[in-house]
């Protein structure tokens, strides 16, 4: 593993950046997801799965990262992963969830960006680079999550989660939502 701070020169500003979390209590505290969407994910934890969202609604605020939406994922949406680094959870843990752009898929490393992840951050210090080994050799399975609602999920790449696991917690969250529903339907009658 190897972590350093410094001013950097990044050639890929391209990338977007997404944001990282290490547990699923930062998606409870004061979430505005949906209960499919907390499902999903929570379906899936802790498992290494990418979930890409709308970038709509109030949810980013309640993950304390509304003041630099602007800069995160696409015009249309952003990446929300689940940490799988040592080291990138430990700071998570100790901050919640921070801002990272990846540098890139032939470097495996990936940028902590700190006036987005870090308000208190010091001024001299503007990236973190992280390459981390990481434990096992998988890879994130990424799920576009945009039609989540209308009971609809892509994957966009099958890591190492595959795409009957998405598929089976998504058949199961759906079902519980409907007999939830169908439970409550009846008690009113």
């Amino acid at each position: 593993m190897f972590c350093f701070c410094c001013r950097l020169e990044i050639e890929t500003e391209d990338n977007e950046i997404s944001i990282f979390i290490s547990s699923f209590v930062h998606l409870q505290e004061k979430s505005v997801l949906s209960r499919r969407v907390q499902g999903l994910i929570q379906g899936l934890w802790p498992n290494p799965v990418g979930f890409v969202f709308p970038k709509k609604g109030n949810w980013l605020d309640s993950l304390g990262v509304a003041d630099c939406s602007s800069l995160l994922g696409t015009p249309r949406s952003v990446t929300l992963y689940i940490s799988d680094l040592e080291v990138t959870t430990q700071i998570i843990n100790l901050v919640g969830p921070i801002a990272v752009r990846s540098l890139g898929k032939k470097t495996h490393r990936t940028q902590m960006v700190p006036d987005l992840s870090f308000p208190k951050f010091p001024a001299k210090v503007d990236r973190i680079l992280l390459e981390e080994i990481r434990k096992n050799d998988y890879k994130f399975t990424i799920v576009d999550c945009m039609d989540l609602e209308k009971g609809t999920v892509n994957i966009i790449e099958e890591g190492s989660v595959p795409v009957t696991q998405v598929m089976d917690v998504l058949h199961t969250v759906i079902t519980r939502e409907e007999n939830y529903i169908s439970a409550a339907n009846s008690v009113r009658l």
